[in-house]
């Protein structure tokens, strides 16, 4: 399985709103995109899962609405059962959710550029070899790396 994980600030999937670079005390909303493709079997049951940060919470927003995210608040973990993915995007169509964050940053982050979500971890099963199967993306600062609205200095808390 390959699993990418993104966090954008502007992006189609949602209009965020909130100041950038982030500040104390005031929220800020972000798009998380998770993306799973299996590179040469088909998968079945897959599932990936990511923790929060205490200072980060969803906003409850999701695309499409059809899929199958929830929300466990006493570990802070995000869950997507994915389902069954087709390898290498049969058809063009990879498997993918999007959804808000809100991050309201703390006075002890000030300066710094704090994860906006972790590592996240996507398992499921080979469909041919009925073998588990696995891929981890890596957690995301507030720099957002992926986003070129947002850069080293604009993502540190002020």
């Amino acid at each position: 399985l390959d699993l990418e994980q993104k966090v954008l600030h502007r992006n189609e999937s949602f209009e965020n709103s909130g100041p950038i670079p982030p500040q104390v005390g005031m929220p800020t909303t972000y798009t998380v995109i998770w993306t799973v493709d299996s590179r040469y079997n088909d998968a079945r049951n897959a599932v990936v899962k990511a923790r929060l940060p205490s200072e980060v919470e969803p906003t409850g927003k999701q695309m499409p609405q059809s899929a199958q995210l929830s929300y466990n608040s006493e570990i802070r973990e995000v869950e997507w059962h994915v389902g069954d993915v087709a390898t290498g995007a049969r058809g063009g169509e990879v498997s993918l959710v999007a959804f808000q964050i809100k991050f309201i940053p703390s006075a002890g982050q000030r300066g710094a550029a704090p994860q906006l979500i972790y590592e996240a971890r996507v398992e499921g099963e080979d469909a041919f070899t009925s073998r588990q199967i696995s891929d981890t993306a890596s957690g995301v600062p507030s720099t957002l790396p992926d986003d070129p609205s947002v850069s080293e200095d604009t993502g540190r808390v002020q």
